[in-house]
């Protein structure tokens, strides 16, 4: 039976599961809020912070994973972590560095942040939805493309970027940073990349900010 379900077509297999009541049933989910067509920018500080992350190649240490929070009305980099994993732990170091940017310590935020992420299998790990949970962000998942969804985009050229303020920042900081080294090291790469992000938040000027810097931008509406 298993070579002859080999030789079909997934959709016939799946017909001849579902009648013989061979299919084990997925288990469905818990709710995942979307992130509703809006774009990235908030309007204050800390009302949205995005996380994302990004494969970096540090030489004798191979592929590493660098994590970044951005605050989505300022643009400022808030929290990053560059680390060999990719897992929840990088990104939860992330997220913490961010609460001792904006606040000086690690504590339960009195009022919730939204966090926005894609709902990647980091994102929506229990490790890191606990820690999410425990420091109080209100977690949104951004709401991916299919062209079964007409509503929202008719083309892949107008599909929503919902999410696309951490992403830009990331192309950014390889066209300026990035891809301008051949790092030796994880310890190398960390090195050069904390300095290009200080570099970024406080003498980097933006268009999009009316040629201010994301500190600047942040001193004048907080």
């Amino acid at each position: 039976m298993t070579a002859l379900l080999l030789g079909m077509k997934k959709k016939v297999v799946q017909l001849i599961l579902q009648l013989n009541s061979w299919q084990v049933r997925k288990h469905s989910k818990g709710h995942r809020p979307r992130a509703k067509m809006m774009p990235s920018r908030s309007h204050y500080p800390n009302q949205r912070w995005a996380i994302d992350m990004t494969r970096i190649y540090s030489g004798n240490d191979g592929w590493s994973t660098s994590a970044c929070v951005i605050d989505t009305c300022t643009r400022e980099i808030v929290g990053w972590k560059l680390s060999k994993s990719g897992k929840a732990n990088t990104t939860e170091a992330a997220l913490q560095e961010g609460l001792i940017y904006r606040f000086g310590r690690l504590q339960r935020l009195k009022e919730p942040i939204v966090l926005r992420s894609d709902n990647g299998l980091v994102f929506t790990s229990k490790s890191f939805t606990k820690t999410v949970k425990d420091y109080n962000f209100t977690q949104e998942f951004i709401t991916p493309y299919t062209p079964e969804r007409p509503s929202e985009a008719t083309t892949p050229q107008a599909k929503p970027r919902i999410n696309d303020m951490i992403e830009r920042f990331f192309r950014t900081i390889k066209e300026e940073c990035i891809w301008h080294y051949n790092f030796k090291s994880l310890k190398e790469a960390n090195k050069i990349i904390g300095e290009w992000i200080d570099f970024y938040n406080l003498k980097r000027k933006h268009s999009a900010l009316q040629y201010k810097t994301p500190a600047e931008v942040f001193h004048l509406v907080a």
